[in-house]
Parts: structure tokens; sequence; C-alpha cells
């Protein structure tokens, strides 16, 4: 199992898969701890997004995890998620079926 560090390591490595792979997709959001400090313009603390997506393909598998702390790039990651839908089948899974499968915490 290979490990993508950034979503261009996700478009690489897909590029060269053939189509008929799955994707399997855990997000879980939550409020960061601890004191928040905001200003004027910002009327709720930010948000984290939490994504780890594994997917398999012609006896391969490729495995990222990242936690979101902007709109921009989490919106950049669900672009590319539905570009690869059209590829591979997508199941939405919880935390531990990725462990399960990864063998990550």
């Amino acid at each position: 199992m290979k490990r993508a560090e950034s979503l261009e390591e996700i478009e690489q490595w897909t590029s060269s898969q053939s189509s008929g792979g799955t994707m399997l997709l855990a997000q879980n959001e939550k409020q960061p701890g601890g004191v928040v400090f905001s200003d004027e313009d910002s009327s709720q603390p930010p948000t984290e997004i939490k994504m780890k997506l594994l997917i398999q393909a012609s006896g391969d598998s490729l495995y990222f995890e990242h936690t979101f702390n902007s709109n921009s790039e989490y919106e950049e990651a669900q672009e590319l998620i539905g570009r690869l839908k059209e590829k591979f089948q997508l199941k939405n899974v919880t935390e531990d079926d990725i462990h399960a499968k990864t063998g990550s915490q």
C-alpha cells in the first residue's frame, strides 16, 4: 500500500490506474478544542475536517489522511473525489472500516 501526502499525489497515482476500483472515504467534522480567538469578521470558530481515503485498484492501494483547516483546501479535495467517482466506486465508511483495511490509527 502506498501513502499519498498530497492531493497531487492522489491524482498522479489514480491516473495510472484502470477503472473499476473502489474508494473508501471516512470524514469527521469537529470544532477545534481550546480557546479560540476570533475577530469581528468571524462569527464561528474554524471547523476541522479529518478525511481518510483508501483507493483500491488492480491489486494496489493508496491511502491518504489529512485534517483540513481551510474550506478552500477541503473543497479542492471534494472536487478531486468528484472526478475520481467517474473511475472508482465511492463508499462512505467509518474510520474503523479504514483502520481495519490499513492497520492505521
